[in-house]
């Protein structure tokens, strides 16, 4: 699934960042949203703070509003 969802939104939004790990090493299950100016924009979503499994119309329009500007609901 998490390839399946990280493709969908890399390809509508390339300059979002999606990184995960299903399973292995490092942090399995891990599933991050973030825009790529680092710091100065939170994570859009992650599912090791959430322990949810990622609503993709959520991520989406996180995505959306952040590339709206500040303030965008």
């Amino acid at each position: 699934m998490y390839i399946k969802v990280a493709d969908a939104i890399e390809e509508a939004f390339p300059s979002v960042v999606v990184e995960g790990n299903e399973a292995g090493d490092g942090r399995p299950g891990s599933f991050e949203v973030s825009t790529p100016d680092g710091a100065s924009s939170p994570v859009l979503f992650s599912k090791l703070d959430t322990k949810q499994v990622p609503d993709v119309e959520d991520v989406i329009s996180r995505i959306v509003n952040r590339n709206r500007g500040p303030g965008a609901q």
